[in-house]
């Protein structure tokens, strides 16, 4: 690991990303632990926030909110939900939200397209 520490250091200050590909077949987490099981409260207001921010794709945005079986656990879903209606069961709804004070959940969003749109 410490081989790699230099490369890496670089990589964050030239803000290098990789980009995450949607699965077409279940994602890491499901596979390794099973279907996520999130739930949605009445508190949603249907923003689309979480279907922007997963980068997975796993979370489409109808008339309800549906998880698809891609999820990635990286919880980004619940951490910026700006109503706080997203919870999982591993992960009590009174958790408390993180999201990292660095970067915005717009870059995060525009991350997420320039994957999405070089997928089509």
């Amino acid at each position: 690991m410490e081989k790699w520490l230099d490369q890496i250091i670089v990589d964050i200050t030239n803000r290098k990303n990789k980009p995450v590909k949607p699965r077409k077949t279940a994602g890491n987490a499901t596979k390794y632990f099973g279907e996520a099981k999130f739930k949605v409260t009445a508190n949603c207001m249907k923003c689309g926030t979480c279907e922007k921010v997963c980068p997975a794709g796993n979370i489409k945005l109808s008339d309800d909110v549906v998880f698809d079986n891609k999820c990635e656990t990286c919880f980004a879903c619940i951490n910026l939900c700006p109503d706080h209606a997203i919870y999982s069961t591993v992960a009590s709804p009174k958790r408390r939200q993180y999201r990292n004070p660095i970067i915005s959940v717009g870059e995060i969003i525009n991350a997420n397209n320039k994957n999405y749109n070089s997928e089509n």
